[in-house]
């Protein structure tokens, strides 16, 4: 665990080096955010940091604010605070070069809000499953976190999180009810600063749009492939909103291949030998 203070908070974070460079050689970085709630930088720990770290990119993860083990506290949840904890804790521990972004679900939410507002820290943006911050999202969130409330607060609550996904499925429902009892998040993050509806039009960083084909969001596909001009979408076939964990073999790869046909970093060429 290596902890950084961060905007006056403890942030948890990560760094996996890139396996097959030296210390001194220049080499492409990749920040993985994670989703909310019950999500933290190990989902990326245990699945695809490890490989991308091998196929030579420098991997940041971060536990957001309230997560994992990072600070917990009352309130402050909304998007720009995250964005700002980005910003600053980049300035603690990376060179300053661009970095690549990938984020799952609302970790993909904060990669956009991070590349429209610094897009010169930005060499690409990756969204795994994930949609800007708009008011259509802002009212989703809102909604499903009021209907997610008084699910979890129902008598049988627990005996349908344990059936559904075992001990995993209590130790989600605890989680929630704790953030609920004891945070504003589940009321502040749908307030935070919003984009307008056709934002990533002025995206200027290229964009990998990942979707599962049986997940909701895919059918914002063709409206993004309209707005942005520098895009690649992927659209992984019987896949819900689980990406990261179904097909964590297809999806490393997508994210190699993509930060290697976009370098933030020029490796020197190699002295000839007379």
């Amino acid at each position: 665990m290596t902890i950084a203070i961060v905007n006056g908070l403890k942030l948890n974070y990560e760094i996996l080096r890139a396996t097959d460079r030296g210390p001194d050689v220049p080499r492409e970085t990749l920040v993985l955010i994670h989703g909310i709630i019950i999500d933290n930088l190990a989902s990326y720990y245990l699945t695809i940091a490890p490989a991308i770290a091998a196929a030579g990119i420098d991997v940041i993860m971060f536990d957001h604010r309230g997560h994992g083990k990072s600070e917990k506290i009352v309130s402050g949840y909304q998007l720009e605070n995250i964005v700002d904890d980005l910003a600053e804790l980049l300035d603690l521990i990376h060179d300053g070069t661009p970095v690549h972004l990938a984020g799952n679900s609302y970790g993909g939410t904060i990669a956009y809000s991070f590349a429209l507002r610094f897009p010169e820290r930005v060499a690409s943006l990756g969204s795994l499953e994930a949609e800007p911050p708009t008011r259509a999202w802002s009212d989703i969130m809102a909604d499903s976190f009021r209907q997610g409330d008084a699910e979890m607060h129902k008598a049988d609550a627990m005996a349908r999180a344990i059936a559904a996904y075992g001990l995993a499925g209590a130790k989600m429902l605890k989680i929630a009810r704790r953030m609920a009892k004891e945070t504003k998040f589940f009321e502040e993050l749908p307030q935070g600063q919003l984009v307008a509806d056709d934002a990533i039009k002025d995206l200027k960083v290229p964009l990998l749009a990942v979707y599962g084909s049986e997940f909701i969001l895919v059918e914002q596909e063709p409206r993004v492939r309209e707005l942005v001009s520098d895009v690649k979408t992927v659209i992984f076939p019987g896949i819900g909103h689980s990406v990261l964990t179904d097909v964590p073999r297809l999806l490393e790869q997508v994210l190699i291949d993509w930060i290697l046909k976009h370098p933030a970093v020029v490796a020197p060429v190699p002295e000839k030998v007379s």
